[in-house]
């Protein structure tokens, strides 16, 4: 369990930044679901696979249903990390990713 988890969130902090400097810091929805869907994955197939190889007959099966689980709930916690990110920058005028918009004068 620990080395699923480990391994996992290497692998998905190491990919959101790496996907923050590619989109320079735009698509912060993209990234969190990118990096975490792939994480998520190698948490499933490493936990499943030293957890339960040989015991479940449908091995494959069961981490396709936990990565479906996984996936719905990251999708559904996308709009909560641009709510925290609002929260975090509030009354500020730079983004927390460092970008400005320009908005036009009237």
């Amino acid at each position: 369990s620990i080395l699923a988890f480990s391994a996992a969130q290497f692998v998905a902090v190491h990919l959101f930044d790496w996907l923050k400097e590619k989109m320079d810091g735009k698509y912060l929805g993209l990234r969190n679901n990118v990096s975490t869907f792939i994480g998520q994955t190698i948490d499933s197939v490493v936990f499943f696979t030293i957890g339960f190889w040989g015991e479940v007959p449908d091995l494959l099966g069961l981490i396709v249903v936990s990565c479906a689980v996984k996936y719905a709930v990251a999708i559904c916690d996308t709009p909560i990390i641009y709510l925290a990110r609002h929260i975090a920058i509030g009354h500020k005028s730079e983004p927390a990713d460092g970008h400005h918009e320009k908005k036009a004068m009237k």
